[in-house]
């Protein structure tokens, strides 16, 4: 039997892992995961690191991270929420949270928001390579006029000489 190279073709955030095609189908089948929203491994991989470092699971309780703390503002898991958010006005379901931020109409103006800083910023890229073009244009000018005032400053002052 040959050793057989198979990539992951998604990634289960709940157990940080990637799982093969017929992995994922029993995943999302088996009772104690079926609930587990897998990703494709491409959507994966091109998430930003800072995001890929944020806590999944909290290790105190061994539970998921599934809610969030608004008065405290924190992600935290089922059992944290009725040991240590008792009193706090508002604690919200992760899940709610990325349905409402994915549809909501914010989470687009900050798409186009974002788009339009992007082109700002090439825009501003652009102008800057220009005026620093123009600088060194305007450098080589200057440094030419200066070489011709000085050979004329050289001429007069040889010619003051001879006329002596």
């Amino acid at each position: 039997m040959g050793f057989y190279w198979v990539f992951a073709i998604a990634w289960c955030p709940e157990y940080d892992e990637g799982f093969f095609s017929g992995c994922v189908e029993h995943h999302s089948l088996a009772k104690a995961t079926r609930h587990h929203k897998t990703i494709p491994i491409a959507e994966y991989q091109t998430l930003p690191q800072d995001v890929l470092q944020i806590p999944q699971h909290y290790t105190k309780h061994d539970e998921n991270l599934s809610f969030y703390c608004k008065d405290h503002e924190l992600p935290c898991c089922g059992k944290y929420v009725n040991e240590g958010h008792t009193g706090c006005s508002e604690v919200i379901n992760l899940d709610d949270i990325v349905r409402n931020a994915k549809t909501s109409s914010s989470f687009q103006e900050i798409e186009e928001t974002l788009a339009e800083v992007v082109d700002n910023i090439k825009e501003i890229q652009q102008i800057y390579r220009g005026n620093i073009t123009t600088l060194s244009e305007n450098r080589k000018q200057i440094e030419k006029q200066i070489q011709e005032i000085r050979f004329q400053i050289d001429t007069n002052l040889d010619k003051i000489e001879v006329d002596r």
